[in-house]
């Protein structure tokens, strides 16, 4: 049997608690940013079954999420299970509110192994924080189209300058606030190391390598070595637009034919988190519990 665990993730919300619960049961609601239909009853006890192809769940064996509401505690408490690519899951809210903000804090329990809901809970979060504070239509993911094959390409609209998004890809201390905890070595010049982050059993580097291109507050690229089949080339391009950039992320070199869900959802999920650092100039969210195994 596959190990289960736990993920937990915390982040602070200029809402009130009421605002944010109304986004948690209401289905109006709740198809702006987790899923595309919905049915729930607003009760403990109460049916829930949530999916379409902006769900989580369109990737899972259930391709839907059924279960019932665990916990109903307006406006502090939401917790709901459901069977989650092949275990009995649940996923709870908690919410403390103080002047006119609410600390959210969110928790996945006995998540099976590699089922990535790291990168999932982060894109659910992070477009549920933007749709509660700013009532604009979120930055969401397809699982059913957006999968792409030998090349993945995303883009994002942040509201920062071409300059100030470079600095945080480059700089180590901002990548360490919304990249990774790891940031080692960054030498900013074509053949530099580019360490951020990630280690192999015995301790050397992979992932992101060395800077392959590097033009200033315009393109970075690096290269990539992580699985035999994975991606090789790395590339961010910053795009102008009025007060605004366009980040574009393109990952080439993957072999072909080979299903690329854990690459396009965790690029769409530091996205995401890039778009909210630089927006709001601190780290986003916070991980409590777990990491990238489930």
């Amino acid at each position: 049997m596959s190990t289960k665990g736990n993920i937990g993730l915390k982040a602070a919300i200029n809402a009130s608690a009421r605002h944010i619960f109304d986004h948690l049961i209401k289905p109006e609601l709740l198809v702006k940013w987790f899923c595309d239909t919905v049915e729930l009853e607003p009760r403990e006890g109460g049916r829930i079954k949530f999916g379409g192809p902006h769900s989580f769940m369109a990737s899972f064996i259930e391709q839907e999420g059924v279960g019932r509401i665990e916990k109903f505690n307006s406006p502090h408490n939401l917790e709901f299970s459901f069977l989650c690519n092949g275990a009995s899951s649940s996923i709870e809210y908690q919410m403390v509110e103080q002047d006119g903000k609410t600390e959210l804090t969110l928790i996945q329990k006995n998540i099976p192994r590699e089922s990535l809901m790291m990168d999932g809970l982060i894109v659910c979060l992070s477009n549920l924080i933007n749709v509660a504070e700013n009532d604009t239509d979120p930055y969401r993911l397809n699982y059913l189209t957006d999968i792409e094959d030998e090349t993945i390409q995303r883009e994002i609209i942040v509201d920062g300058s071409p300059e100030k998004i470079f600095k945080a890809l480059l700089d180590k201390n901002e990548l360490a606030l919304w990249f990774s905890d790891h940031t080692e070595q960054v030498d900013p010049q074509v053949g530099g190391i580019y360490d951020v982050g990630w280690r192999d059993k015995k301790g050397h580097q992979i992932g992101p390598g060395k800077i392959t291109d590097l033009q200033e507050n315009r393109i970075l690229s690096y290269s990539w070595d992580l699985k035999k089949n994975d991606g090789k080339l790395a590339r961010w391009e910053l795009i102008p637009m009025k007060d605004k950039t366009k980040v574009r992320l393109t990952h080439e070199g993957f072999k072909p034919g080979r299903y690329n869900k854990d690459y396009v959802q965790g690029w769409h999920a530091y996205m995401l988190t890039l778009k909210e650092y630089i927006e709001k100039g601190q780290r986003p969210f916070e991980v409590i519990e777990g990491n990238w195994n489930y």
